[in-house]
C-alpha cells in the first residue's frame, strides 16, 4: 500500500515555511483501514517557546501541551471515513483529514477549481491540501516531504510491521489558493497599475480576497459591503472591504458571473488580516479550536454561549472579545445576516502565541436575497436556549393579544417561535453563564441598536445596492423590537406635534 506524507510547517519572521510542527501523512487510501494522520515533531513538542498551531493542541500548562501534542492516537489527530455522500469506485467513502487539517481545504466551487487544475478527484482532500500547501489560511505551509527514509515510513504507519511504498506527492500549484465560503472569489494581489492580479510564482502567497458577482444574487459585493461598512457603523471591529471595477481584475477564473447591467460590474476587494508583508500572521477558526469538521459548523452542540465562555479563559481574549462578538451577534440581528457560523468566527495569532479576535469578516444582510433572520447557532445551550424562547413566545402571545384584541395567527406563532433575539431575557441567562454583568452586555448591545437606528437609514439610501434591495434592508432594521423602542423613545422626546 502507498504511503505520502507532507511536512507541516509554520513560517518564520520573514513568512519562510522554516519551523518544522510535523507530519501529516496519508497510508492505504483505498484500502478499508487507511489513515490519515499527523504526527507533530519531537522537536516542536519539547519546544517550550514553540508557535501555537492551534488551541485545541494547547493545555493550560506546557506539561499538559506536551501531553497533548505526543497522544497521535487521538481522534484530533486522526481523519476517517466521511459518513455521507457517495462512495468511491471501491465502494468506499473518501478519507477525510483531521479536522483541523481539513477546516484549511478550499470550499464550494473553488475547490472544484483547484481539483480540476491538479487533475484530481474533489474528494481526494490529501491532494487538494498539497495543491494549496503555500497559500493556506493562517501562517501554515504543508509541502512534500522528500526525506522519509524507509525506516521513517515504517514507524510512521506500521511500527516496523511491513514494507511499505512511497508516492511522490506534487509539488504546490501556483494557482494553489485555499479559501474558505462557497461564494466565487479569487486570491488575487493588486500590482504597481492598480490591477488584482494571481500569482505567478510559489513564493508569492495571496494578500487579498476578491469576491465576484453571484448569478441570481443581484450585487451581492455591493450588499456585503455596505453590511461590512454598517457593521462598523455600530461599533464591530470589522475587515475593510473595497468595491472595485471587474475590469481591474487581471486573474482566470471559471465563475460565470452573468451578464453586466448597465452600471459598472463591481467586485468586493478584502485584504486579508493573514497576511501581514512579508510575513504570515497564524489564524484558525472555532472549527478548528472546537474540532469540528467544516460540515459541522452549523451544530447545534456549539453555542455562542460557549465561544464566549473559550473567550473568557484566554487573557489576550477575555471580556473585550466577549463583548465584540455581542456586538457582532446584534448587527447580524438588525442585518438579517444568519451565516455568523463556527467557519465565520476565529481567532488568530499576531505575536505567534497568544490568541486574539481579528476583525469581524463574511457578514452579509443575506435577508435581501432570502429573507433570512435570526442567528446561525443557538446563543444559548440549546435545551436552555428552547426552554427560554418557549417562555419568550408566551410573552409575545400576552402582549400580541393585548394591542391588537385576537391571538396569533399560525403563521405568525410560527415566525416568533423560531426567532431567537437577544432580548432582556436572553442577556440575563447570557451574563449568568459568563459570569458578567448583565448591565455590561445590555449597554452593549443597546450601543449598537442606537447606532444602527441613528446611522443606518442614510447609509443605505446612499449605497449602491438595488432600490429594492435600499426598501428592503430598511423595512427590516426598523421592525427590530430594539430598533422600535428607539423610535419610541425618539418620538416621545420630541413630543406632540
Amino acid at each position: 500500500m502507498d504511503l505520502s506524507i507532507l511536512q507541516i510547517l509554520m513560517a518564520d519572521t520573514d513568512g519562510r515555511p522554516s519551523i518544522p510542527l510535523g507530519l501529516l501523512f496519508r497510508y492505504g487510501a483505498e484500502q478499508p483501514n487507511g489513515i490519515v494522520r499527523f504526527i507533530p515533531a519531537d522537536a516542536y513538542i519539547r519546544d517550550a517557546q514553540r508557535p501555537v498551531l492551534s488551541l485545541l493542541y494547547t493545555g493550560d500548562t506546557d506539561e499538559e501541551t506536551r501531553r497533548l501534542l505526543s497522544d497521535f492516537l487521538t481522534r484530533d489527530f486522526n481523519g476517517m471515513r466521511a459518513d455521507s455522500g457517495k462512495p468511491g469506485p471501491n465502494g468506499l467513502h473518501p478519507l477525510l483529514l483531521p479536522a483541523w487539517f481539513q477546516n484549511l481545504l478550499p470550499e464550494g466551487s473553488f475547490r472544484e477549481h483547484i481539483a480540476r487544475i491538479r487533475g484530481c478527484d474533489v474528494t481526494n482532500h490529501f491532494e487538494l491540501l498539497a495543491a494549496c500547501g503555500t497559500d493556506l489560511p493562517g501562517a501554515v505551509y504543508a509541502l512534500p516531504y522528500d526525506n522519509a527514509t524507509p525506516a521513517l515510513m515504517q514507524t510512521l504507519v506500521t511500527n516496523n510491521q511491513d514494507a511499505l511504498e512511497m508516492s511522490v506527492v506534487e509539488i504546490p500549484l501556483v494557482e494553489g489558493i485555499s479559501l474558505s465560503g462557497v461564494q466565487p472569489k479569487l486570491g488575487v494581489n493588486r500590482d504597481s497599475a492598480g490591477r488584482y492580479v494571481a500569482r505567478t510564482k510559489l513564493s508569492e502567497v495571496s494578500h487579498i480576497i476578491a469576491k465576484l458577482p453571484v448569478v441570481d444574487y443581484p450585487r451581492m459585493p455591493e450588499v456585503e459591503h455596505l453590511s461590512m461598512e454598517l457593521a462598523r457603523m455600530a461599533g464591530v471591529d470589522a475587515c475593510e472591504t473595497h468595491l472595485v471595477p471587474l475590469e481591474k481584475l487581471s486573474a482566470d477564473h471559471v465563475y460565470d458571473l452573468g451578464s453586466p447591467d448597465e452600471r459598472t460590474t463591481l467586485f468586493l476587494a478584502v485584504p486579508r488580516y493573514d497576511r501581514d508583508s512579508p510575513t504570515r500572521v497564524h489564524a484558525e477558526d472555532m472549527a478548528q479550536v472546537l474540532g469540528f469538521l467544516p460540515h459541522e459548523k452549523y451544530t447545534t452542540a456549539v453555542s455562542y454561549s460557549l465561544l464566549m465562555q473559550v473567550f473568557m479563559g484566554y487573557p489576550s481574549l477575555g471580556e473585550p472579545a466577549v463583548l465584540e462578538l455581542l456586538r457582532r451577534l446584534a448587527v447580524n440581528e438588525l442585518l438579517g445576516n444568519a451565516d455568523c457560523h463556527l467557519k465565520n468566527i476565529g481567532v488568530y495569532y499576531p505575536d505567534g502565541v497568544e490568541p486574539r479576535l481579528p476583525p469581524a469578516y463574511d457578514i452579509v444582510a443575506h435577508h435581501v436575497f432570502n429573507g433570512a433572520q435570526g442567528h446561525a447557532l443557538y446563543i444559548l445551550p440549546e435545551g436552555i436556549q428552547k426552554n427560554l424562547e418557549a417562555r419568550q413566545l408566551q410573552e409575545l402571545e400576552r402582549r400580541h393579544l393585548a394591542e391588537h384584541g385576537e391571538p396569533m395567527t399560525p403563521a405568525q406563532r410560527a415566525v416568533a417561535s423560531k426567532l431567537q433575539l437577544l432580548r432582556p431575557s436572553t442577556l440575563k441567562a447570557l451574563a449568568e453563564a459568563l459570569r458578567l454583568p448583565y448591565k455590561l452586555l445590555q449597554t452593549t448591545v443597546d450601543k449598537v441598536v442606537t447606532d444602527a437606528a441613528n446611522t443606518w437609514p442614510a447609509a443605505i439610501a446612499a449605497s449602491e445596492i438595488t432600490p429594492a434591495q435600499k426598501t428592503r434592508m430598511t423595512a427590516f432594521l426598523e421592525r427590530h423590537p430594539a430598533v422600535q423602542a428607539v423610535r419610541r423613545r425618539q418620538r416621545s422626546r420630541l413630543g406632540p406635534t
